[in-house]
C-alpha cells in the first residue's frame, strides 16, 4: 500500500464476460445442426437475455473459484445494464462474504446497433 494509504490505481483488476445466456445457448445450438439462420429466435430484448441453468451454475462456480482463490474483496463491481451480465454479478459475488453492490455502469455495455441489428 503506498505510504497515504490510498491506492492511485488498482491493485487487482478482474475482468469477467457474463456467464452461459440463452442467447449463447441458442447461436451454439444453430451453429452444432449447421444452420443457415443467421437471426435468434428469441423472444426479448438482447438486454433482457437471461442466463441459462448451466450459466448460473457457471457464475457460482467463478464466485467460489475467486473467494478461495484468495482474491479480497472487490472494492467496486462495474456490471453493464444487460440482465446476463447483472446475474453473473450476483452470483459471482454470492462467493464472497463481504461485496460491495454493483454498479450499473452504461459504457461497458455490448455493441448495439438499433433497427439495424433486425
Amino acid at each position: 500500500m503506498s505510504p497515504s494509504g490510498v491506492y492511485k490505481w488498482p491493485a487487482l483488476l478482474v475482468v469477467m464476460r457474463h456467464a452461459e445466456s440463452e442467447a449463447n445457448y441458442h447461436r451454439q445450438y444453430l451453429e452444432k445442426i449447421n444452420s443457415p439462420a443467421t437471426h435468434l429466435e428469441i423472444p426479448t430484448r438482447d438486454v433482457d437475455v437471461p442466463l441459462t441453468a448451466e450459466g448460473r451454475r457457471q457464475a457460482r462456480e467463478a464466485g467460489r473459484y475467486l473467494a478461495a482463490a484468495t482474491v479480497p474483496p472487490f472494492d467496486a463491481v462495474y456490471v453493464s445494464p444487460y440482465r446476463r451480465t447483472r446475474e453473473t454479478a450476483d452470483l459471482v459475488l454470492e462467493g464472497f462474504a463481504t461485496h460491495p453492490t454493483p454498479v450499473i455502469e452504461e459504457r461497458i455495455r455490448e455493441k448495439e446497433f438499433g433497427i439495424l441489428e433486425a
